[in-house]
């Protein structure tokens, strides 16, 4: 695991909105990706055609953490051991310096499964959850053709990102996104979400 410059990192997500950091400059070890992979393969998984912003999807997704009303551990004890790896106070120490906060909270995770034809619709995930400042994806998928990740925000033209196996994207979520289509291969990613607030979902509902 190699160094990262985090001033510069924290910098290109103030001004894009989104990072990727590459495999070997993330803040895991490649001991933690493996555990969280054989982790988010032993999960169940549901079928699910709309989002928690409620956007159009087609694609699986197995629960760590829940946040409809308020957070959730689910699947225990699969999801302690996830949570002991990803809340880390070292690990949570490098997101706050990121974000410009003293303190964070884990929010939803999950496990996103993309087979051919799946798709996550344009979506801004401050509309599943008000207080939501990032979403962090772990790529786990190999080799695969489109799921493309796309950032639109600001002035700026849209971002195209096509990760791959064990990078991490890091991205604001007042900035709206996508997953295009799949069209060969699987993707597979671990997907949660950091806030300052961590007592119940304050998303108005109507």
């Amino acid at each position: 695991m190699s160094m990262i410059n985090l001033e510069a990192a924290k910098v290109k997500l103030d001004t894009l909105g989104t990072i990727m950091l590459a495999p070997g400059e993330t803040f895991l070890t490649d001991e933690e990706f493996n555990t969280l992979e054989a982790l988010a393969e032993s999960l169940p998984r549901e079928h699910v055609e709309v989002g928690d912003a409620d956007e159009p999807n087609f694609l699986d997704v197995g629960r760590f953490l829940t946040d409809v009303e308020k957070i959730e551990l689910v699947n225990r004890p699969t999801s302690d051991k996830a949570i002991e790896i990803l809340g880390k106070p070292e690990l949570m120490e490098k997101y706050c310096f990121l974000l410009g906060v003293d303190k964070v909270f884990l929010r939803r995770m999950q496990y996103n499964i993309l087979h051919e034809n799946s798709f996550v619709g344009l979506h801004l995930d401050t509309d599943s959850n008000p207080d939501y400042l990032v979403a962090i994806v772990i790529q786990f998928g190999r080799e695969f053709e489109g799921g493309d990740y796309i950032v639109y925000g600001g002035d700026m033209p849209p971002r195209v990102f096509h990760p791959e196996r064990y990078s991490i994207t890091v991205s604001r979520c007042n900035f709206s996104h996508e997953v295009t289509k799949l069209t060969r291969g699987i993707r597979k990613s671990l997907v949660y979400f950091l806030s300052q607030y961590g007592a119940e979902n304050r998303r108005i509902r109507s």
